[in-house]
């Protein structure tokens, strides 16, 4: 497995369950939708993760743990 499929599984490992049918249900739904779907999902998540704080926080990074 590589880097970066670790930090996404380790942001996958420590979501609730609910969050984790979210999640699951998001990747089905990518899966089962045209390109044109797949490239809105893209750029729409593109666009809300630019405006997330991603940064180091004091507690570290939810995702990767950094």
């Amino acid at each position: 497995m590589n880097d970066k499929t670790k930090r996404v599984f380790n942001g996958w490992l420590v979501l609730s369950a609910d969050e984790r049918a979210e999640f699951e249900k998001a990747v089905r739904d990518y899966h089962s939708s045209t390109s044109t779907k797949q490239r809105e999902l893209r750029e729409t998540f593109s666009d809300r993760v630019q405006k997330m704080q991603t940064g180091p926080l004091s507690s570290g990074c939810a995702c990767c743990g950094r």
